[in-house]
């Protein structure tokens, strides 16, 4: 099961409460950090369980009605696009005024993302020297650029 932070909830609830169109919300939903937090966190498997569960569950709170929009957007993020699209066989999404549209939208524009770490080189006696010559990041020679003003 997947813990859920209820402040980061309540606050894409309030965004889906002020949203005039699904577009609108799902423009709140990617500058969400729960979404962010729960791809990095965890499997594609356990976000996807998860929405499953969401989708079908009785609703109580505020906090559970946006439940589902936050773990669809979470399986966006999801390296693995594979989960994403199984969400259209998934029942219960009638309930959610907004999700198939939304769900559309994601698996139309989805794009796999990784996140990789890369070592800078070190600057000093070692550093590697730019086309002019310079080693120093400060004095970089732009050819072929404009002058910004």
């Amino acid at each position: 099961m997947i813990a859920t932070e209820v402040t980061a909830f309540i606050e894409i609830y309030r965004d889906y409460a002020v949203s005039n169109t699904p577009l609108f919300f799902l423009r709140k939903l990617r500058e969400a950090y729960a979404p962010i937090e729960l791809a990095r966190t965890y499997s594609g498997e356990e976000i996807f369980d998860a929405l499953r569960e969401a989708l079908v569950a009785h609703i109580e709170t505020r906090t559970e009605y946006v439940s589902p929009y936050v773990f669809l957007m979470a399986l966006a993020r999801n390296p693995d696009g594979r989960y994403l699209k199984e969400v259209e066989n998934l029942a219960g999404q009638e309930r959610f005024d907004w999700f198939k549209y939304i769900w559309r939208v994601l698996v139309d524009t989805y794009s796999p993302t990784i996140i990789t770490t890369l070592d800078t080189p070190k600057v000093g006696k070692s550093s590697p020297r730019f086309q002019n010559g310079s080693s120093d990041f400060r004095n970089i020679e732009l050819t072929g650029a404009e002058t910004w003003k």
